[in-house]
């Protein structure tokens, strides 16, 4: 039995150049960048290698709006999983009471 330690990067926030939090294998999501607004579902798909930032960016100009980061350079990733305060959270919760569904792939 090999016991490998790894981690997984979403997007990043505030991190050190060449640090890692693992000795190990690091798995980072930076490819997962898609961004689909589906206006007939009112929902948005946003891969985990985001930043908010990115987010915002697409959907600012179609006037929409997420529960997401307060701060620039915020991964969504690591937001979502951590509860994900929002300027909107007063009104519609934390950012991971907006999940939908997640979807996970093993290729």
């Amino acid at each position: 039995e090999t016991r490998v330690p790894f981690a997984v990067k979403g997007g990043g926030h505030a991190m050190n150049p060449g640090f890692s939090s693992t000795t190990g294998i690091l798995i980072a999501m930076s490819r997962f960048r898609q961004i689909t607004y589906h206006a007939n579902r009112r929902t948005v798909d946003l891969g985990a290698g985001l930043l908010w930032d990115d987010v915002y960016q697409v959907l600012d100009p179609l006037n929409i709006t997420v529960v997401g980061g307060r701060v620039t350079g915020v991964g969504i990733a690591g937001l979502i999983l951590g509860g994900g305060y929002s300027w909107k959270s007063n009104q519609y919760g934390l950012s991971i009471d907006n999940v939908i569904e997640y979807e996970v792939s093993t290729k």
